[in-house]
This record gives C-alpha cells, sequence and structure tokens, in this order.
C-alpha cells in the first residue's frame, strides 16, 4: 500500500480517537501532572494579563477637547475668574500666546478681558 493511499482513505476510528486526546506531556516527563497544572496555569496568567491589556486600552480616559470644558464659558463667573480661567487654558493649550500675553499682563489696562478672550477663542 503506498503513502497517498494511506491518505486517500477513511482515518480509522482508532486514530480519530487517538486524534481527539488532548495533548499532554508523556507520562515520564518530568513534573508529571504538576507540569501540566503548571503549564495551565501559565497559560492562563498570560491570557489574563492579555485581557487586562486589553481593558485598559479600551478604558482609558480620553482629555475632553478645549471645546467641552465648560469652566471658562459659564456666565457666572465674574470677570476677574473669567480672566484667570482663560489664562489657565491659554498657559495649558497655547504656552506661547500665554508668555506673549504674560509680559504685559501686571500693566494697569495692558491686557483686557475681549483680549483675552479672542486669543483663547482663536487658538485654543
Amino acid at each position: 500500500m503506498s503513502e497517498d493511499a494511506a491518505t486517500d482513505g477513511a482515518m480509522s476510528e482508532a486514530a480519530m480517537l487517538a486524534s481527539l486526546h488532548d495533548i499532554r506531556l508523556p507520562a515520564s516527563a518530568a513534573g508529571g501532572a504538576f507540569a501540566d497544572v503548571a503549564a495551565a496555569g501559565a497559560i492562563a496568567c498570560v491570557a489574563a494579563i492579555l485581557v487586562l491589556g486589553l481593558l485598559r486600552l479600551f478604558t482609558v480616559r480620553r482629555s475632553r477637547g478645549l471645546s467641552e470644558d465648560p469652566l471658562p464659558l459659564a456666565n457666572g463667573l465674574t470677570d476677574a475668574d473669567r480672566r484667570v480661567a482663560l489664562l489657565h487654558r491659554l498657559k495649558r493649550f497655547a504656552p506661547d500666546i500665554f508668555s506673549r500675553l504674560r509680559a504685559r499682563l501686571y500693566r494697569p489696562g495692558a491686557v483686557t478681558l475681549e483680549e483675552i478672550e479672542r486669543e483663547a477663542a482663536r487658538h485654543v
């Protein structure tokens, strides 16, 4: 009987049942049942780490966009508080504009609230 004839024919019942058994270490292998349990535990740990990595990837909080931040847009703020809130936003999101305004910030009447709002609307 040729090799092709053996692969072309139907698989015997004994060969099929033998192929369905779990992959196990040989009984004479070092560790025996303990090695099987350790291998299963290692696979479970790797799977848990992968699942945790995926969960972390999909549940990381994204920083909100600037336009969604209601603080400087709140009507209840006084002009001074609104100025401070807008300057904080400029410092965080447009540091070059903030540094340009900071040079004139403490001069009386040098930087108006409208100018800060205009810069924040344009750059933030």
